[in-house]
């Protein structure tokens, strides 16, 4: 995985060469989970539709403090893993 400054501010999270989330200095993660994952999640209440793009594979989520951290790192797991 590589982090870097992302295009639009915040830090980008890259795997196999593809950006595959990024957060935004005021918490909020946006993951790429494929539609799929996207539909799971958004229907489980563990993530929200894209800010922007709420009908792409994209997903929101707000972390507001340390007790969303894991659930933040499994989104980043999730959206590592989809194509």
């Amino acid at each position: 995985m590589r982090v870097e400054v992302h295009r639009l501010g915040g830090m980008g999270f890259f795997f196999c060469d593809r950006e595959s989330s990024h957060i935004h200095g005021n918490g909020l993660l946006d993951c790429f989970v494929g539609k799929t994952n996207r539909e799971r999640l958004i229907a489980s209440g563990d993530a929200l539709p894209h800010h922007v793009f709420p009908n792409s594979g994209w997903i929101s989520f707000w972390i507001r403090g340390e007790e969303d951290v894991e659930a933040a790192l499994a989104l980043i797991r999730i959206a590592n893993e989809a194509k």
